[in-house]
């Protein structure tokens, strides 16, 4: 459930981003000077979508969060072990925990890396039959 701030900066959000479209629609239209104004609601724009966007581990979906892992590594990527990591404990030596173990980093996987990773696996889970 978003909290109170959560909704606050989506909706002022919104409205930059709106009224930044409206500015652009006038820039050719209205003999004012509207790209001073444009650049500062950008700039706030910029800053508010800072704020809205927590850290992935601060809310992990249920199902988890695939990642790559490392316990020396602290910017894990695919020279590192996949593991899905399922909670974050703050202030744990092993904070991003999978189902048995913990781990120091994590980095989610991309959602490229993820299809690629697919895309490479075989089309069955079965050894193919042997040929007698």
């Amino acid at each position: 459930m978003a909290s109170s701030n959560e909704c606050s900066t989506s909706r002022a959000i919104l409205v930059l981003n709106n009224t930044l479209e409206v500015l652009k629609n006038m820039r050719n239209r209205v003999p004012i000077p509207v790209s001073e104004l444009e650049y500062s609601l950008q700039a706030a724009l910029t800053e508010l979508r800072a704020v809205e966007t927590p850290p992935w581990y601060e809310s992990i979906p249920e199902g988890g969060v695939l990642c790559w892992i490392s316990d020396s590594d602290e910017h894990p990527d695919e020279s590192n072990a996949i593991e899905l990591i399922r909670n974050y404990i703050p202030n744990n030596e092993y904070p991003f925990k999978a189902k048995t173990v913990g781990w120091r980093y994590a980095t989610p996987l991309t959602q490229g890396e993820i299809s690629r990773l697919y895309h490479n696996a075989p089309d069955s889970q079965h050894p193919p039959a042997s040929e007698e």
